[in-house]
């Protein structure tokens, strides 16, 4: 039976790595402004709607 290279587990230093990785202002979101405008207006459509998007 072959070893598993892959481990499901995270690490401490992944998890800091990937909070850091991931923008959390819409102004750090770089290029693809369409996308982001769509992806804005789904939102606010489902927090109006009250609904998962």
């Amino acid at each position: 039976m072959k070893e598993r290279i892959v481990n499901l587990e995270t690490l401490d230093f992944e998890t800091s790595q990937e909070v850091s990785l991931r923008p959390s202002l819409w102004e750090d979101f770089i290029g693809q402004e369409k996308i982001k405008s769509n992806l804005q207006i789904s939102i606010c459509a489902a927090k109006k709607r009250q609904e998962s998007l």
